[in-house]
């Protein structure tokens, strides 16, 4: 069995030389062979009809099938080997052999080296061996290495300058029995640490890298190498003496150590290889599956990092001579060759009690006894800061007569009147105290909705041709290709927009706003199954968008397919084991798919308050995800044709809305999905703008469709009627606001 992978990750280069080696192995088999040949990404799909004896015109007929369509989709090793396995089980009384060929990168399910080894000893029958081709510099050997260890095989680079018949050679050479299989490597006694532990299966022509520790400053002794060659045990001594040098040229020695260390711990997935795996990578400066590399350009970068720039292991330059020994076996075979800023809110508070500041503080100051009264030009306004009385008026004002007492001296009741008349004069009462209702503000969100075929706001004709203009201009020009493309779509214009995303995608192979752009368009044109394995590209290019991975997890429970959610949402627990909500999803889908193994595997690669935390939010109940929530709803339904349709809203920011996801905040709930007569679809927290409410016939016939849409925004409730004959149909524009007013509390 030929698996090919035809992943995103492939595109290009690297899927044309695969497809290469495919053909090339086939036109080279052996003619009491049978082969059959998979292509395979999250799902495999079968080339040829089952087995049949190797030839040119197979090998052709293969080439020709995977190289009319193009590498899409995420990838997924343990669904690869599933696919090949039940197919392994129909030829009986034969030795099976199985050959990855791409560059093996998990993003979908166990991507981890551990959980792939756990998975694979479960799958493959017996005398069955895998092996892998890696095409591409960026190769995950740890995760191909993990397959073809537990299934007896092992791992041939397509290395820069090879031809593609050396590789199909070299291939076949190792399927047919030319491999020393599980190896294994005896040391005298004064090496310590030994990495790797397993060797595995070693090629011919092929080499296996081991590392010690070496306490003494000399070991001597014997190196004993066993395992099978063909059909036959194989045994071979070595002659060993190491002496310990301090040479400059041997001075890559401890990181190699290193690196194979990390590489042996990626074997198993629990937290303390983790922190092993981490503590090795900063102690020698190697990258490993849990470190990254930061480069910094000064000494003083370190610093306001918070960095040391501590080189802990020898500095090697690759120009000097390594010291190294040799010897030939005992037995004979014939052989071909920071900021600094402060506190500035303690600063202007300094700043209150300093007058030389100038800042004021809000308060009256006491007056100063020494403060000169104001000259005789000031206004009436002014006041005297040292008798505290107001300042005589201008000369050419009126002077204001004094008031007289007409109380007699000896009436203290009439002078006490006097004086509180006379205190009012001056002192105005007060206006009693206004009574403060609290408010708070809300937002109701309210629609506009208009059936008859309009034109929205952002495609008006004048901003098309502005649009146009400065890609003509610019071909280069990311947003206005992106803002063209969401013009269109909003428009309903599906050619333009498929034009525009082809050629966005052309410039870019690996942009995932691309991708989603053509999956959107695929899902327009009624091709669901395409759209989801377009979706499946981007967590391809970026396996850690967690977003995305969830939004497929979503739409494959939704569409009635559990064990593939599950395989997303395992996915993105193993690559962030510290977010316990994830962690809770993944446990909670193995549990209900019935994959015990895999879940106790994912509950010992976490620290344990992250376990702990999991476990609670598992044993919590989970929100229902079969009802409707927001406050800006669509329900359909439709009789006539026995046909599933999809309510669709296309957004404001030019990218299509259903139960497949979408890019947006808003939270998307769904009921129906694969309902022949009804469906839903809601909006929580949906943006304001203008969007288009359209129906899409995922599977076409020619027997029309009539139903009803009812649209529900806020308090508001539509009905809308539709025909559909075609593909998709739209039926109406909404034009959401949101309007505030304010409300006791």
């Amino acid at each position: 069995v030929l698996a090919v992978d035809v992943s995103r990750s492939m595109f290009g280069e690297q899927y044309r030389r695969a497809i290469a080696v495919m053909r090339r192995m086939i036109a080279e088999m052996d003619e009491g062979d049978v082969v059959t040949v998979l292509a395979c990404h999250a799902e495999c799909e079968p080339v040829l009809d089952g087995f049949s004896p190797p030839s040119l015109q197979l090998a052709e007929s293969a080439y020709r099938k995977l190289e009319a369509s193009a590498p899409e989709g995420a990838s997924d090793l343990i669904e690869t080997i599933r696919s090949a396995s039940e197919l392994v089980r129909q030829v009986r009384d034969r030795d099976a052999r199985v050959v990855l060929i791409g560059d093996g990168s998990p993003t979908v399910g166990a991507i981890h080296p551990a959980f792939i080894r756990s998975a694979v000893s479960q799958l493959l029958p017996n005398q069955t061996t895998v092996s892998a081709v890696t095409v591409g510099a960026d190769a995950d050997l740890a995760a191909l290495q993990a397959v073809t260890e537990t299934a007896g095989g092992s791992v041939l680079q397509y290395s820069p300058g090879q031809s593609v018949a050396e590789v199909a050679y070299d291939a076949l050479a190792f399927t047919y029995g030319r491999g020393l299989r599980n190896a294994q490597l005896i040391l005298p006694e004064g090496l310590t640490q030994v990495a790797p532990s397993v060797l595995g299966t070693i090629p011919a022509g092929g080499e296996a890298l081991v590392v010690a520790r070496m306490p003494a400053n000399n070991v001597r002794g014997k190196v004993v190498l066993r395992g099978t060659l063909g059909d036959q045990r194989f045994e071979q001594s070595y002659d060993l003496e190491l002496t310990a040098t301090s040479a400059a040229g041997n001075a890559f020695v401890p990181r190699v150590f290193a690196a194979t260390h990390i590489a042996e711990l990626d074997r198993s997935s629990d937290e303390a290889s983790r922190r092993q795996s981490v503590a090795l990578s900063g102690r020698y400066n190697v990258a490993s599956r849990y470190t990254s590399l930061l480069v910094l350009e000064s000494p003083a970068m370190f610093k306001a990092f918070g960095l040391d720039n501590e080189r802990r292991v020898a500095h090697w330059t690759g120009e000097e001579d390594a010291e190294g020994t040799s010897a030939e076996g005992d037995v004979g075979f014939e052989t071909d060759e920071a900021s600094a800023d402060g506190d500035l809110f303690d600063k202007a508070k300094g700043s209150l009690d300093n007058p030389a500041s100038g800042v004021s503080s809000g308060f009256d100051r006491a007056p100063s006894a020494k403060a000169k009264s104001p000259s005789r030009s000031a206004g009436p306004a002014d006041e005297s800061l040292s008798g505290g009385r107001f300042a005589p008026p201008p000369a050419s004002a009126p002077r204001a007569e004094k008031p007289t007492n007409s109380c007699p001296p000896w009436d203290p009741a009439c002078q006490e009147r006097e004086s509180d008349r006379r205190k009012r004069e001056v002192f105005p009462p007060r206006p009693p105290p206004r009574q403060l209702i609290p408010m708070r503000r809300v937002w109701e969100r309210t629609a506009e909705v208009n059936v008859s075929p309009g034109t929205f706001d952002a495609i008006r004709e004048d901003k098309i041709r502005e649009l146009s203009r400065r890609l003509q201009d610019n071909a280069l020009d990311r947003s206005a290709l992106k803002e063209l493309y969401s013009a269109y779509l909003l428009a309903g214009d599906l050619g333009q927009a498929t034009e525009l995303a082809e050629r966005w995608s052309a410039k870019d192979p690996m942009d995932i706003d691309a991708l989603t752009a053509r999956a959107d368009l695929a899902a327009q044109r009624g091709d669901r199954r395409l759209a989801i394995r377009i979706l499946g590209s981007v967590v391809d290019v970026r396996p850690g968008e967690h977003k995305a991975q969830w939004r497929l997890a979503r739409l494959h429970r939704w569409a009635g397919r559990p064990e593939q959610g599950c395989s997303h949402s395992v996915a993105v627990a193993q690559i962030r084991p510290g977010d316990a909500r994830l962690l809770s999803e993944a446990l909670r889908c193995t549990r209900a798919t019935g994959q015990d193994r895999l879940m106790a595997d994912l509950g010992r690669a976490v620290t344990d308050n992250i376990r702990r935390s999991a476990e609670q939010m598992l044993n919590s109940t989970p929100s229902s995800e079969d009802a409707l929530s927001g406050d800006f709803r669509l329900e359909a339904d439709w009789s006539g044709a026995e046909d599933d349709l999809d309510l669709v809203l296309i957004h404001p920011d030019g990218y299509r809305v259903s139960w497949l996801g979408a890019p947006t905040r808003a939270v998307i709930s769904a009921t129906d999905v694969l309902s022949v007569h009804r469906e839903g679809l809601a909006l929580r927290g949906a943006e304001v703008g203008e969007y288009a409410v359209e129906v899409v016939r995922a599977n076409p016939s020619a027997s029309p469709v009539r139903g009803n849409l009812r649209l529900r925004v806020g308090s508001r409730t539509e009905t809308i009627p539709f025909y559909l004959e075609g593909t998709r149909s739209r039926l109406a524009r909404v034009k959401l606001r949101m309007q505030s007013s304010l409300v006791p509390l």
